[in-house]
């Protein structure tokens, strides 16, 4: 069922309070509409700061957001969603979004509900038959070779994201206890610091390694 015009228009509105960029995306997953809009309501809860606004049961659809997110940022945002039964017994999953980076997250949530889904619900068609019914090709099918290479792309460039940023932090703790003038709190020891230094540096370089390997 469609959302009501009003809601949508009501929860466009509140979304529009946050600065940032609008996007939207579709995805087709294998799980019938009930449980989907179940996960959905669940998705807040994977997220950090993660909070539930609004939602409208009989359209299936619900508003929700982040006070403070890593992946914004440090910065709020909304979004809703809204899922339709599709004739093949699947889920057309409908995502709005308005933030900095509106496509990172996007993909970031629905990663996000189809892991809730993959550990809690049980498939109700093929991902296959999925991809031979959609009138639409231009819409994901989650479980098809297509969206599993953007998936992995998005993993890889986010573990790189991650690398460098460990690596980076690594190497500050480890100038700073090297110069002298830092010591690692609660040793008073400037080596201290140089070997702890060692555990992000070793962790940003392994996550590289994994960004640039997998």
């Amino acid at each position: 069922m469609t959302i009501p015009e009003d809601l949508k228009n009501d929860w466009i509105k509140r979304i529009d309070e946050h600065r940032g960029t609008v996007s939207e995306d579709s995805l087709l997953v294998p799980y019938n509409v009930d449980d989907v809009y179940s996960a959905l309501l669940r998705l807040h809860e994977r997220i950090r700061h993660g909070i539930h606004y609004d939602d409208d049961p009989d359209s299936k659809s619900v508003l929700f957001g982040a006070k403070k997110s890593v992946w914004t940022g440090g910065l709020t945002f909304k979004a809703y969603s809204t899922v339709d039964a599709t004739s093949d017994g699947g889920t057309l999953v409908f995502m709005y979004v308005k933030v900095y980076n509106p496509e990172q997250i996007l993909q970031e949530l629905f990663n996000l509900l189809t892991d809730i889904l993959e550990n809690d619900y049980t498939k109700s068609t093929s991902s296959d038959a999925l991809e031979n019914s959609s009138p639409n090709k231009s819409v994901d099918v989650y479980g098809s070779e297509e969206y599993g290479g953007k998936k992995n792309r998005f993993t890889k460039k986010q573990s790189k994201f991650s690398g460098v940023y460990y690596v980076i932090l690594g190497a500050l703790m480890m100038f700073a206890g090297l110069s002298g003038g830092f010591v690692l709190r609660f040793t008073n020891s400037s080596e201290a610091l140089v070997l702890f230094s060692l555990l992000p540096l070793g962790y940003g370089i392994y996550k590289l390694y994994k960004g640039f390997n997998s």
